[in-house]
């Protein structure tokens, strides 16, 4: 059992009166300490203290070891936590880098029938267009005033609408993650300029992409 604080000062002061009673000047054998001698008898109470006192030390020591190394399985799961955040998983990306937005979702023109039913992207020709969410591709084809459209359809059943490309990077029944290449941005069908018309439908009706982007974590 370990020794209280308490404990030790009793040994110590002790040990001190021990000294005291023990020394002797002159004596005919013994130990030299600082110029006087112990007695035979001193000597052995010293070092019996000693010993004592070096043992008890040497076991603090152990046990201190011992709680250390108990702790580090303890330790680590926290130093990981601290070290690794966690990092979420990607739900939506913008279908375009370095665009200027040409076209909003109800601006009246004469490039359309009523209203504009989507998002313009305008970047250079030849610009790698990307997957904004994850789905299935159900079409890639010409559509007329469209021109090249791929149509992907979502977990929601929504459908994404990528169109005016000028080449196709998907084909039919692939499945895509976020951020995946769904082809080149174009010209094509009604179109003034390269750029991407992002649409989307929601059980065929035009919903703006300005106000569900923002909801899956991106804004154009």
């Amino acid at each position: 059992m370990r020794a209280s604080p308490r404990t030790k000062e009793r040994t110590v002061t002790t040990l001190r009166h021990t000294l005291r009673k023990a020394l002797v000047v002159p004596a005919v054998s013994g130990l030299a300490v600082a110029g006087v001698f112990l007695t035979p008898q001193a000597t052995a109470a010293v070092s019996e203290r000693v010993r004592l006192v070096s043992a008890e030390a040497t076991l603090e020591v152990a046990e201190a070891q011992s709680l250390r190394v108990q702790r580090r399985p303890a330790l680590r799961p926290i130093r990981e936590a601290v070290t690794r955040p966690e990092i979420a998983p990607v739900t939506a990306v913008l279908p375009v880098a370095g665009y200027q937005l040409t076209g909003r979702f109800g601006n009246a023109g004469a490039m359309w029938s009523s209203s504009h039913t989507g998002l313009d992207f305008a970047a250079p020709l030849g610009t790698p267009v990307r997957a904004v969410v994850g789905g299935r591709v159900v079409a890639a084809e010409y559509a007329g005033a469209y021109g090249m459209r791929v149509t992907v359809i979502d977990d929601k059943g929504r459908s994404w609408w990528y169109c005016h490309l000028s080449a196709f990077g998907v084909s039919v029944g692939q499945v895509l993650a976020p951020g995946d290449h769904v082809g080149a941005l174009g010209s094509t069908g009604n179109s003034t300029g390269p750029h991407l018309h992002l649409e989307i439908r929601d059980n065929d009706v035009p919903i703006d992409p300005e106000s569900l982007l923002p909801e899956l974590g991106v804004q154009p």
